[in-house]
């Protein structure tokens, strides 16, 4: 399971259309020939600094690929700035979010950031309404299930955070991290383990427990989250998962 290279995708949109306005470029020609204003969202934090975090976030994606030193978009790359909202350059439109389900569809039985959403995906559904977990605890869970070789809370915290955003962008959860009507809709249309619940999970990788991981939830959320405990645990079974990916290279 690869983690996500940066916070959004979006934050990327202005080095794709640089690409599209030029067909390939060096990754040195993005500072010479375009403004920090044409590439990147007003008051993005050290930007230029990050600037191979988001090329990479975009090769993980699948719209852009590098060889030597120079990027091109791909064919999907392609559609996908096209089809981004001139009125809100970086947010992702809903016309790119099914560009990004439809890579989800294709790619999540595949060492790709995609699998790690499909994980994502599979461990919010088995939640019933009211219940939830800490970021953190996510990411524990999404470490576990997906077998990832994350070992530390830096990364569970934002690998979960990082996934979670770009499910949101996707269009597929919503800011209760619940599944949409459209998130319902492709994860019925995917490959996915059967495991325990996202709550019994996380119960379990909390060096605390349950309590703590109870606490965290009402801390993050801001209210008392509901009865932990999903009904009826489905055991998880051994599922062909791809190799574990090295060690994160966090921001």
């Amino acid at each position: 399971m690869r983690p996500i290279p940066a916070s959004r995708l979006a934050d990327a949109h202005g080095l794709f259309r640089a690409i599209a306005q030029r067909g390939r470029l060096r990754t040195d020609e993005f500072v010479t020939e375009f403004s920090v204003d044409e590439l990147f969202p007003p008051g993005l934090e050290n930007a230029l600094g990050r600037l191979r975090h988001f090329i990479s976030y975009g090769r993980a994606a699948g719209l852009v690929k590098e060889d030597r030193g120079v990027v091109e978009l791909t064919d999907i790359g392609q559609r996908y700035v096209r089809a981004g909202d001139p009125e809100r350059p970086f947010d992702v439109s809903p016309q790119q979010a099914e560009w990004l389900r439809r890579q989800l569809r294709e790619l999540h039985l595949t060492d790709s950031i995609y699998h790690g959403l499909a994980i994502a995906i599979s461990l919010l559904a088995t939640c019933a309404p009211g219940q939830r977990v800490s970021t953190l605890d996510f990411g524990r869970a999404m470490a576990y299930l997906g077998r990832a070789g994350w070992d530390n809370e830096n990364t569970f915290q934002i690998q979960g955070e990082r996934h979670l955003q770009l499910l949101k962008d996707m269009e597929m959860i919503d800011d209760e991290h619940r599944l949409t009507a459209i998130g319902e809709q492709v994860r019925g249309e995917l490959t996915l383990p059967v495991h325990m619940s996202l709550i019994d999970i996380a119960n379990q990788q909390n060096p605390g427990g349950p309590e703590a991981v109870r606490e965290a939830a009402e801390r993050e959320w801001g209210r008392p989250a509901e009865a932990q405990q999903a009904p009826e645990p489905v055991a998880e079974v051994a599922a062909s998962q791809p190799p574990a990916d090295e060690d994160e290279q966090d921001d």
